[in-house]
């Protein structure tokens, strides 16, 4: 787990969906986080197991970007910052299938539950 004596403002919502970007010039710059009715002080491993959800799916390059973006802002990683993020997520997708029933929400629940399975199968290789 995250250390709990650690604590930042952390959005806890944070997706491409809240990122409301602009173009400056030829390169792309966030405008704006949005959406913030969840935001807690907690762990960033939290807002980073989030973002990065999906990775697994999408080219080796968006994960690959996100983590050289905090780094190149003097951030130092956990060493096991992966595992702690997605143990962080593991218990968001947990709690969304306690919200979303596969009788009232089939899809969500079964995408909810592909990247339960997903995070579990692969919790070795962080």
């Amino acid at each position: 787990m995250p250390d709990k004596n650690n604590a930042n403002l952390t959005h806890a919502d944070y997706d491409p969906a809240n990122i409301l970007v602009r173009q400056i010039g030829d390169k792309w710059k966030i405008a704006a986080i949005l959406d913030w009715e969840f935001a807690l002080a907690s762990t960033y491993l939290l807002d980073m197991g989030m973002m990065l959800r999906y990775s697994h799916r999408l080219p080796d390059y968006y994960e690959e970007s996100f983590i050289a973006g905090i780094q190149s802002k003097g951030f130092q990683l956990p060493s096991q910052w992966k595992k702690q993020a997605k143990l962080m997520d593991l218990l968001c997708l947990l709690q969304l299938t306690q919200f979303n029933p596969v009788a009232e929400r089939p899809n969500l629940n079964r995408d909810v539950v592909s990247l339960i399975a997903d995070s579990v199968n692969n919790w070795d290789q962080w």
